[in-house]
Formats: C-alpha cells, structure tokens, sequence
C-alpha cells in the first residue's frame, strides 16, 4: 500500500467514526439509552432471582454484564432496522436526520447493525445455550419487524396495531435476561416473573405514547403520532390506560414478593403523577405539558426499575458470584 493510499484510508477511517459519532448522538445517544437498558435489565434481573430462588440473596454475575450490554447492541441493531424500515419516508418528511442528509449511509450502518447483532450472539453464547435461544426468538421477531411482517400497508393503516406490534419485542428481550438469570428455559418463567414482564410491557409502551404527543399546531404531515389518530383526549385516555395496566402489575408483584410498604406506595405514587401529567396536556395542550407527560414516563420506565432493585435487595439480600 503507497503512503497517500494509507493517508486516505487513515482520513477515511477518522471522517467514518466523527460521522457515525454524531449519528450515535442524534438518534441513538449512548448514555441515555445505557441507563434505560441497564435499569431494565437489572430490575429483571432482580425479579427473575427473587422469584424462582425464594430463599435465596439475588446473586450478581459477569453474566448480568454481558447479557446488558448484549441488549443494548440489540436495541441498536433495532434502530438500524428502523432506519431502513422508514428511509422512503425520512426522505420525504425528515431531511435532517443523519441517513437522509447524508452523515451516514443505509450501507454503513448495514455493516454496524452486523458487527452488533454479532456480539450480540456472542455474548448470549458466553452465557449459555438457554440465552442463545431465548436471544433468538427475540432475534427472529426483530426481523419480522423489520419487514413489518410482510403486511405493511395493512399495518401502517392500523396505527395502534402497528404499534403494539414493535412492542411486543420487549417482553421476549425480559424473557432473555430471564433465561441468564435463572440459568434456564425461558417458559419456565414463574406467574410472579410474567407479570413483571406485564409491567415493563406497559411502562415501555407508555414511554412510546409519551414520546409521541405533539399540539395541534406541532403535528407534522407524515409523522404518525397518537394525538393526530386518537385526538388529545383518545391520546390521553390511552397513556393513563397503559400506565394504569403497569402499575396493577408492578403492585401485584411488590405484594408476592412482600416488599417493603414503601414499594407499593411509591408504585401508586408515580401513577397519579402520571394522571396528573396527562390532566395537565389535556388541560393545557402545549408543548411543556407534552414534554412533562414523557417525563413522567421517563420517570416510570427508568425510576420504578431501580425502586424495584433497591426493594428486591432490600428484601432478599445480594451477593457477587463469579
């Protein structure tokens, strides 16, 4: 190789990690997305030891390590899917994302949702064959989403469908930290287990919701939203419904794990705060109340994790097993 062909490999190497920097930044920040993941994964962590080893402390291993960062490259690897999912549209509609603009191509993020969802396996496999099953189911639905399971005009006219169907990811990802923390089969998952799967289900999905109310005046042609399908009040309605269906679980779980009081307290607690901030957009309409109803569900997705933990240790105990 000539020393200009190593300068410009060298430069054209240096320009691929600032471009994919600044798209890591715009539509996958790093930080935020490793405390949402880590607070998920260890809360089923958590649940899943207390639950199926009663008289046992939750007992902590480097397996908990590499099933979260296995899931956080799966949560990339769903974002590049998106990106190729929705590039006709973003095209359209959103010009300034990264892809549509040009800071990276459907291309190179083709090969780095690869290396991903390479490591991805290659931790479940560190872990054991009942991850790498588990990981695959869910592996397997992810690329259904992908194509949108082969119905996608029928399912971009049903909004909600459409939804709920790119939601129902999250449980079978609980369901692989299950099989890590456990140690086996994910159906062998206990009542107590599922219906702490019932809870992130809905919490995760009141998040989406959240994330995706806008003001008459804000709503933009082309990006589907739920106030522009179900109105301010059906858009409302359906964020206290799904928080509501959470918080019952999330209660029910506290109880047959005999929690500390404090526990279900703070469960209803962030509930009505949750109301309340949906009162308020109703109310208000504005862009503050919008973006206090998805603080709130910030709150509940990432807050109510790490309550569980605190309360799970608190309970049972904790220990570090290599």
């Amino acid at each position: 190789m000539s020393t200009s062909t190593a300068i410009r490999c060298a430069t054209d190497e240096a320009t691929f990690h600032t471009r994919f920097a600044t798209y890591l930044k715009a539509r996958f920040p790093l930080l935020s997305h490793g405390v949402m993941v880590t607070s998920y994964v260890a809360a089923n962590w958590a649940v899943a030891r207390a639950a199926t080893f009663a008289d046992d402390p939750v007992s902590f291993a480097p397996r908990f390590i590499a099933v979260n960062v296995a899931l956080v490259l799966f949560f990339f690897h769903l974002r590049v899917f998106d990106e190729h999912k929705d590039a006709e549209v973003d095209a359209v509609f959103h010009p300034e994302r990264p892809v549509p603009s040009g800071v990276v191509s459907l291309h190179e993020l083709r090969v780095a949702g690869g290396v991903a969802i390479a490591l991805e396996f290659a931790l479940a496999c560190a872990c054991g064959p009942d991850v790498v099953r588990a990981l695959a189911v869910a592996f397997v639905y992810s690329v259904l989403m992908l194509r949108e399971f082969f119905v996608a005009g029928w399912l971009r006219r049903h909004f909600v469908t459409y939804a709920v169907s790119h939601m129902l990811v999250m449980p079978l990802l609980a369901l692989t930290v299950y099989s890590c923390a456990a140690a086996r089969e994910s159906c062998a998952a206990p009542e107590t287990f599922a219906l702490f799967v019932g809870a992130g289900f809905f919490a995760a999905f009141g998040w989406e919701v959240s994330r995706k109310l806008r003001t008459p005046d804000d709503e933009v042609e082309g990006d589907e939203t739920y106030s522009s399908r179900l109105g301010v009040w059906g858009a409302a309605a359906a964020y206290v419904l799904v928080q509501g269906l959470g918080a019952a679980c999330l209660y029910v779980v506290g109880e047959r794990l005999a929690l500390a009081p404090w526990f279900g307290g703070l469960v209803v607690s962030v509930f009505v705060g949750n109301v309340g901030a949906a009162i308020r957009f109703v109310v208000l309409t504005s862009r503050a109340s919008a973006k206090l109803v998805n603080g709130f569900a910030s709150l509940t997705l990432v807050g109510t994790n790490l309550a569980t933990v605190i309360a799970v240790v608190g309970a049972a105990g904790v220990e570090w097993v290599r």
